[in-house]
């Protein structure tokens, strides 16, 4: 009976186990689904430095640098959902080629902000300091950047009230330092049925059609999509329309393969690995991916077509095919 009772017992111990193991590896996936889907953002982002910075020789009283937002109507932006970031930075750039930092130092730059919420909001007026520090001495630990949020502001204007530097001996440290006003612009923008501009493709390989395009400005999209299909000459007939015309259409309804392609990718190599004679037949949309996952897709171009003899008729082969994210 003690056996039996010890067995058993084991048995629990070992059903708990993979039970928490289980429950450990679904925590894990519904953590990492979380943070991927926390990561896409469908407007279209923009960080800059508002130029000219103040820096250096012209980091003195009164020097100032003024960032306004300019909505971008000749691309239908929806200014209503635009987001904005702000924020002022107090940094020594410590790439510049001279001068040699001879000795340690500190500095503090007092300044005003005055800030709009929009551009016809009350301007909001603030002051404060920002204080950096360099030291030479091996491992040790210094500021280099000191920086201040804002609130989210279509107009920012930024002044330099006073700047001090205490340590330096020898040297001006001012020529390395800079005050900088700092923006991220998130616009979105409605979607338009632009029609891509289709290169000539590019048989770069015997196996790889290389097939790209271009886009007019204020097409607005995030991603694109690029189908094509194959059909080999005695196979065409079964594709003709009710006028016993090749239809592309009827192709790509039946027998297509369709990919999403990220914002930056303009070209993508088509597997040739297509037996007989034939055509490949391919075209391109934009489409725009919603914050709430909804797609919204735009006009195909018209079927772009490529002939071809088959892959390698000399050899015996066989192909599969599989794609990641991306089309990869």
């Amino acid at each position: 009976n003690s056996m039996n009772m010890k067995i058993s017992y084991l048995k629990d111990q070992l059903l708990q186990q993979k039970t928490w193991q289980k429950l450990f590896v679904l925590s894990i996936m519904f953590f990492c689904a979380q943070v991927s889907f926390a990561q896409f953002e469908e407007g279209k982002t923009n960080s800059f430095t508002k130029l000219p910075l103040i820096s250096g020789a012209g980091l003195v009283a009164n020097a100032t640098n003024t960032y306004t937002y300019a909505p971008d109507g000749a691309n239908n932006e929806i200014t209503a959902n635009t987001k904005i970031k702000n924020n002022i930075s107090f940094r020594i750039n410590e790439n510049l080629a001279t001068p040699f930092f001879a000795t340690n130092f500190s500095a503090t730059v007092n300044y005003t902000v005055v800030t709009k919420a929009t551009l016809a909001s009350n301007a909001v007026t603030t002051t404060g300091s920002l204080t950096v520090n360099y030291d030479k001495a091996i491992g040790a630990k210094y500021t280099s950047v000191s920086y201040k949020i804002l609130p989210s502001s279509q107009s920012v204007t930024l002044t330099v009230n006073s700047v001090s530097i205490t340590g330096a001996t020898g040297w001006n440290p001012l020529t390395v330092l800079s005050l900088e006003n700092n923006i991220t612009e998130i616009r979105y923008y409605n979607l338009q049925s632009n029609l891509a501009i289709v290169n000539a493709p590019v048989l770069q390989t015997p196996d790889a059609l290389y097939v790209s395009w271009t886009w007019p400005a204020g097409t607005n999209h995030n991603m694109k999509q690029l189908e094509w299909a194959w059909v080999e000459n005695e196979m065409a007939g079964y594709y003709n329309d009710a006028n016993n015309i090749f239809s592309p259409d009827l192709l790509f309804a039946n027998n297509a393969t369709r990919i999403d392609l990220d914002f930056v990718q303009d070209g993508f190599k088509i597997p040739m690995l297509y037996d007989g004679v034939g055509k490949l037949y391919y075209r391109v949309r934009p489409t725009l991916l919603k914050n709430s996952g909804a797609l919204l897709t735009g006009t195909w171009t018209a079927a772009q077509v490529y002939a071809f003899n088959g892959h390698d008729s000399t050899l015996n082969w066989q192909s599969s095919t599989s794609y990641a994210e991306n089309g990869k």
